[in-house]
């Protein structure tokens, strides 16, 4: 009996601690190799002591809230080169020791308020080559210390300054290959570009797309005046009443 009990207890720890069946895992990197074996969804049953997890090249389409809940000690994810469109909200939250995440190369097309929050230590933060055509004004609380973020190859228009002036510890940031709208919107990325490269930063600049007159022109380069201040929305006047009171009629 003792010894049914000492194997079951054996199988139950190596169960909960094994390596999923397609991936490679290396004790001593503290490495989960995950690439290209066809997964469609985060595997379960990762080590939980392991530190990087290498899951590009794969098709997994979603990631859902507790995906990452069992892996609490990672620092390096590599989801490039997949299917994902969504990201659930807190989806990374409890990677609170992750420092670089690639998302690079999928099919995500918004990043909502707060998705990266909770990540304090959180350092690069790839999101090029995707179809993105808005980011939000925060990326969440506690990711003040990103110093690399890369967005080049998606389909943006415009980026809130508020979004950059959150992250002030950022060193490199990548823009190119974007469909820049060099309007009214833009002027505050504009000033905010040439605060950041005064002071040490380091960019591939931001190229316009329209409108015609400055298409392929450097945005540091179109002169302050040229901007002009985006028109103020009117607020709604309410249609007239046809009734009139007693004694308002016109003389």
């Amino acid at each position: 009996g003792n010894w049914l009990l000492i194997w079951s207890v054996t199988l139950l720890a190596h169960t909960a601690h094994s390596c999923p069946e397609k991936c490679l895992c290396h004790k001593a990197s503290k490495t989960a190799d995950c690439k290209n074996r066809g997964f469609t969804e985060i595997p379960a049953r990762l080590p939980p002591e392991i530190q990087i997890l290498q899951l590009q090249n794969n098709r997994i389409w979603r990631i859902n809230q507790n995906a990452f809940t069992a892996t609490p000690l990672l620092k390096i994810l590599d989801l490039s080169n997949n299917s994902i469109s969504s990201v659930a909200l807190g989806a990374f939250q409890k990677l609170r020791y992750l420092q670089v995440l690639n998302l690079t190369r999928n099919l995500i097309h918004y990043i909502e308020n707060k998705t990266f929050s909770f990540l304090p230590h959180l350092k690069e933060l790839d999101l090029s080559s995707n179809s993105i055509i808005r980011l939000p004004e925060t990326f969440g609380n506690s990711t003040g210390n990103i110093t690399l973020l890369s967005v080049k190859h998606n389909k943006l228009q415009k980026m809130e300054r508020i979004l950059l002036e959150s992250l002030p510890n950022l060193k490199v940031v990548l823009f190119k290959d974007n469909p820049w709208q060099c309007n009214c919107n833009i002027f505050g990325m504009k000033l905010w570009l040439e605060s950041f490269l005064y002071r040490g930063g380091i960019s591939d600049g931001i190229i316009c797309s329209a409108p015609g007159v400055r298409k392929g022109k450097d945005l540091l380069k179109v002169p302050y005046e040229l901007f002009g201040a985006c028109a103020l929305r009117a607020a709604p006047v309410p249609p007239a009443s046809s009734h009139q009171w007693p004694g308002s009629e016109q003389r």
